[in-house]
């Protein structure tokens, strides 16, 4: 399973390949056009919702503090940046027969 990166309207995008068209997704929700569920995030600069395609949902997580830990970018720089990392192991999960997250 091979996880796509692209940078479209100002976010990260990280999708599994042949996976839905997100672009549009965000548009929508950028412009109040879909229904938004608001998570808890523990963070002021962080905001976290649930977004639902026609398909399935998505968590949209809104990002805006940076870790400046030294380890965290050298983790990052060895095994790739944690969203693709989280996919590839939720499938492996799915795979495995785990269906609850």
């Amino acid at each position: 399973m091979s996880v796509a990166f692209s940078r479209k309207q100002g976010f990260e995008i990280y999708q599994r390949i042949n996976d839905d068209d997100f672009t549009a997704l965000l548009t929508q929700y950028k412009n109040n056009q879909i229904p938004v569920h608001k998570l808890a995030s523990g963070s002021a600069a962080r905001s976290v919702a649930i977004i639902a395609s026609e398909k399935r949902k998505y968590i949209l997580k809104e990002d805006r503090e940076r870790d400046k830990r030294l380890e965290k970018k050298i983790a990052n720089f060895i095994f790739g940046p944690f969203q693709s990392r989280l996919i590839k192991l939720m499938d492996r999960a799915v795979n495995e027969g785990c269906h609850v997250f």
